[in-house]
């Protein structure tokens, strides 16, 4: 398509098809979810010693998720609340993590979803930002701070953090000078 007036490409019919798939995808998911609590979500977190209660409306429970595996699924939300991705992660009727080569996976409603959107773990400030689901409960239990799983180490850059909020950059253990490691610290300089 050509620019319109303004110089921006117009969305094609294709993208808004796609975005509008996307979309639907997210909310069904959603939709299909139920409190976590007494579930095989609820049992992987309390495997993992996560053990707070109760734990915050950002996590779910999907059963069926994967062939016969449920899923803890946490919801990347905006400050107004509204879902724009959700994470998958595969567990077992047990507890465990799923023996699939896919463990986890993200479904997104827009493709700019991170721009805005966090899955957001209420408290105190310092606000902490954190790559993954998992460690960000553990960080969230233990300090009671505000923790934002921002659902992949690309994305803490692009986190919506509030203008001149104090934030604490929660790393994995990624050996120093790996690819993770050099990107983790080109995020921490984009958010200065």
């Amino acid at each position: 398509p050509k620019p319109d007036a303004t110089g921006t490409q117009p969305q094609s019919k294709n993208n808004k098809n796609k975005e509008k798939e996307m979309a639907a995808k997210v909310a069904g998911i959603v939709a299909s979810c139920k409190d976590i609590t007494g579930t095989a979500a609820d049992a992987y977190l309390r495997n993992r010693g996560i053990t707070a209660s109760p734990l915050p409306s950002a996590l779910r429970f999907l059963s069926n998720a994967y062939g016969r595996y449920g899923a803890l699924v946490a919801l990347a939300t905006d400050a107004d609340g509204a879902v724009h991705a959700v994470q998958q992660i595969y567990v077992t009727e047990d507890g465990r993590k799923a023996p699939l080569k896919v463990q986890k996976r993200t479904n997104k409603a827009r493709d700019d979803w991170s721009d805005t959107s966090a899955v957001r773990l209420p408290g105190q400030l310092p606000l902490i930002l954190c790559e993954g689901v998992e460690t960000a409960l553990s960080l969230w239990q233990a300090t009671g701070n505000e923790t934002w799983a921002c659902l992949g180490l690309g994305n803490i850059a692009r986190a919506p953090v509030p203008e001149g909020a104090s934030v604490i950059v929660a790393r994995d253990g990624d050996r120093p000078g790996s690819k993770a490691d050099n990107t983790l610290r080109q995020a921490v300089t984009s958010l200065r």
